[in-house]
This record gives C-alpha cells, sequence and structure tokens, in this order.
C-alpha cells in the first residue's frame, strides 16, 4: 500500500482511497490508554512500517511526540523526515529473521498500519517488535481484514498471536473490525495487544 513504487505515487494512492489506517490507530492507542490519565505524553513509540509518517502524524496530533520509525523503504522515509515529527528514523528490513537495531525494552508503544499485505511484512516482525516494546507496553495494528481471508501468510494470524499468549510474551486487548472503510471498499481489522514477557 505504501509503494514500492515510488513515494508520489504511493502518496496519491493513500489520499484518493482516504485510507483510514492511521486514524483507527491513534483512537485504538488513546481507547486503551484512557484509563491512564496521567499518561506521559513524551513515552518513547515505534511507527513501525513507518512508510511516509502517516501513523506518526495522527500520533503526533493526540499529542505525542518522541516517536522513533523503522521502515524499509529509504524513499518513503524521505517523505517521514520532512515531517519533522520523529526523533529518529531507521531504513531496516522487517522479520524474516532479521534484528531491529534498537535495544530491548526501548518502547513504551508500537504503532503500525498497513504493514500485513502480500509480499510486504512475515508475522515473524511482531516478535521482534515485542522485544522492543516495555512490559505493560501496548502494540496497536490496523490492517485490511480481507488479508486474513486472502493472503496465506496471515489466514491463522490469531492462532499464532494466541500462541505468543500462551508463551508469555503479550495479552490479547481487543481484536476489532470497527464500522467503517479501512481504503476503498476493504473493511478494517484493528489488533491491540499488552506486552507481557
Amino acid at each position: 500500500m505504501r509503494g514500492h513504487t515510488g513515494p508520489d505515487r504511493g502518496v496519491v494512492e493513500i489520499s484518493s482511497l482516504k485510507y483510514s489506517g492511521p486514524r483507527l490507530v491513534g483512537e485504538y492507542f488513546v481507547k486503551h490508554t484512557k484509563d491512564k490519565s496521567c499518561i506521559n505524553k513524551n513515552i518513547p513509540i515505534l511507527d513501525v512500517g513507518a512508510g511516509t509518517g502517516l501513523v506518526a502524524q495522527i500520533m503526533h496530533d493526540i499529542g505525542f511526540d518522541n516517536i522513533d520509525g523503522v521502515d524499509a523503504s529509504d524513499t518513503m522515509l524521505e517523505f517521514a523526515r520532512g515531517k519533522s515529527i520523529y526523533q529518529r528514523l531507521y531504513c531496516a528490513k522487517l522479520g524474516e529473521g532479521n534484528t531491529l537495531p534498537m535495544i530491548d525494552n526501548t518502547y513504551d508503544a508500537a504503532v503500525m498500519s498497513g504493514i500485513f499485505v502480500q509480499g510486504h511484512v512475515k508475522l515473524d516482525a511482531l516478535l521482534d517488535i515485542i522485544r522492543l516494546v516495555k512490559p505493560g507496553g501496548l502494540i496497536v495494528n490496523a490492517m485490511r481484514e480481507q488479508n486474513i481471508h486472502d493472503v496465506d501468510e496471515y489466514m491463522n494470524i490469531h492462532e499464532i498471536f494466541a500462541s505468543w499468549a500462551k508463551k508469555g510474551l503479550w495479552k490479547c486487548l481487543e481484536h476489532a473490525t470497527p464500522p467503517v472503510k479501512y481504503y476503498g471498499d476493504y473493511k478494517p481489522l484493528v489488533h491491540v495487544y499488552e506486552v507481557t514477557k
């Protein structure tokens, strides 16, 4: 979705399709932190698959300003840099046995939208993200719901997530399919997990 087809085309496509993923990530993050009335807006947050910075922009607009981003495409990260909302940006491949350069328990939260699409990011990337998030921290993911039916890699996503919960890595706070369009005519799927490792 964020395009290996060039930054201009990727931005135009997202805009024209009224992409709601980043907004949903922000809404569900706030929903699951609302009971923490004294939450520090300076908590470190990792924007996973940052692309052009759409999710980080939402988080910044909510009031969070200590955001790092990681994406495999330096071309897309150039757009993100131009927003001047990130503390640090990392160009690194996610999943498939790759380990991100940050140290364990660096972040209070990880947020992502649109990274789980055909041929993009494997689910094992989340194991490295869990490593980076502190116990008690949140991981919020928004994706196209249809992908859990159409993309082999994601067809068993909830069983895999449940197996990680059984291993004590995280616990499910919510799986949601809000009644809005994710982009185009596709429905969204939102996952919210709390790291427990």
